[in-house]
């Protein structure tokens, strides 16, 4: 590192320590994803692992390719978020109702990813 920058950088020197030993070891990993959704298809065991989205900047969701124990705690909203939501979502649906009478309930879709 110094070689390098003329001088020593320890937040340099920790990225750089987290991408070798955690970061290329587990995308090489990732290769098992397709093994493992072929496996899943015969019925054979997929291995446990967390769920989010590695481009949502959690890379300790690798190696991908596995069957998701758990509920990512940073894309489920807190009670007050929910709370707020459900109001917007009533309140666009009694605006709706209003402007078409006739309308009983609309149809409502929800995504879960």
């Amino acid at each position: 590192m110094q070689k390098l920058l003329g001088k020593q950088n320890e937040e340099i020197c920790r990225v750089i320590e987290y991408t070798v030993n955690t970061l290329v070891p587990v995308l090489a990993a990732t290769k098992q994803e397709l093994d493992n959704c072929l496996n899943s298809l015969a019925g054979g065991f997929v291995p446990p692992g967390p769920s989010g989205a590695p481009t949502r900047g959690m890379a300790d969701i690798l190696p991908t390719g596995r069957n998701f124990y758990s509920v990512d705690p940073q894309a489920v909203p807190s009670r007050a978020a929910w709370q707020v939501g459900r109001s917007l979502a009533d309140a666009l649906l009694e605006r709706y109702r209003q402007a078409v009478p006739s309308c009983v309930r609309p149809v409502q879709s929800s995504s879960a990813w």
